[in-house]
């Protein structure tokens, strides 16, 4: 065999490599391609179904929202049925976890009887945490002290010879609402009127005992929350748990729900206090003139409205998961 013909073998055996060469990667950038396109069509639609899926959250808020906003308006006129313009009526509503309040004559100065009680035990408190004064402390009573109706401690107290420890009074004026226990608490703290300036920023007047039920909302508001973290805060809403009144906000309500103080004194009548409901709220009825009925009746209303919107806003949540997939802790 020639030269010339052993090189024309050996070109077409090089030609022949290269052919494979290119061929292999033709296929191998078109295997890459696929593979590239693939991932792109892959994340659009994960794109895709992303956006819808955020588009779907939204709506669900926005239609949670408005369950909600027909709440507030069916607790606004709950209380518009209850006051018809009365002038008799000051009430405070307050939901604990948004923060939205509802009120109809809310600045109007009621004389307080004894729902200033809860302002007293939280001044105790909070000197108690301070520590200027201990739990265990004694109070001796004196015959200034002594007052009538409400309470147990008329038929055990002896002037100058009888001590009583601070906790103890503390639960008799909550749970009895106890006349004398309250009196003798007043020479363990602050001025009430003082705390109530400096917790709801407005004045009151210790000598004529008044308080509006805004002012009241705002105390209930800290008791509630709690800022300082004073743990007889949770001991004083058992005490209102516990209370043995029960004719009005609770009276058509399960009573280890509510925490709530009364107050009676003449022609004024009030209950006020903090609904334990999956979303807590705090309810304020001062009133003067009027029977307790009314606002019991209010109370169940409010009541009965906050567990119909808790339903409405599960199922609306457990449709959209069902369907789109949204897990309920993406909403809130």
């Amino acid at each position: 065999m020639g030269d010339k013909m052993k090189r024309e073998i050996r070109n077409n055996v090089k030609r022949k490599q290269m052919f494979i060469v290119t061929i292999m990667v033709i296929l191998i950038s078109s295997v890459g391609l696929i593979g590239v396109s693939n991932v792109i069509t892959t994340k659009a639609a994960e794109r895709e179904k992303l956006k819808i899926k955020n588009e779907k959250i939204m709506e669900l808020n926005e239609q949670i929202k408005g369950i909600y906003d027909n709440e507030n308006k069916a607790i606004e006129e709950a209380i518009n049925n209850m006051v018809k313009g009365s002038d008799n009526y000051g009430v405070y509503y307050e939901d604990l976890i948004s923060g939205q309040a509802i009120a109809y004559n809310e600045n109007k100065y009621f004389t307080a009887a004894s729902t200033i009680k809860v302002a007293l035990v939280m001044n105790v408190a909070d000197t108690i945490q301070r520590g200027e004064l201990k739990g265990t402390d004694t109070v001796l009573y004196t015959s200034e002290e002594y007052e009538g109706g409400t309470g147990i401690l008329q038929d055990y107290v002896v002037a100058d010879k009888t001590e009583v420890e601070v906790s103890k009074l503390m639960e008799l004026a909550i749970t009895y609402s106890d006349n004398i226990a309250t009196q003798m608490l007043k020479k363990t703290c602050e001025p009430i009127c003082s705390y109530v300036l400096k917790i709801t920023g407005e004045p009151r007047n210790d000598e004529i005992n008044n308080l509006t039920a805004k002012q009241q909302g705002i105390i209930l508001k800290r008791l509630y929350d709690n800022p300082d973290n004073n743990p007889l805060y949770d001991t004083i809403i058992g005490y209102m748990k516990n209370t043995i009144f029960h004719d009005r906000l609770d009276k058509y309500l399960p009573y280890e729900v509510v925490a709530h103080k009364i107050g009676s004194y003449n022609e004024y009548t009030h209950d006020t206090g903090i609904v334990y409901s999956e979303r807590p709220y705090s309810l304020s009825v001062y009133t003067k003139s009027i029977n307790t009925e009314p606002m019991a009746k209010l109370s169940k209303a409010i009541y009965d409205l906050k567990i119909s919107t808790d339903e409405q806003v599960k199922s609306l949540k457990e449709a959209y998961k069902n369907e789109y997939g949204i897990d309920l802790e993406e909403v809130n």
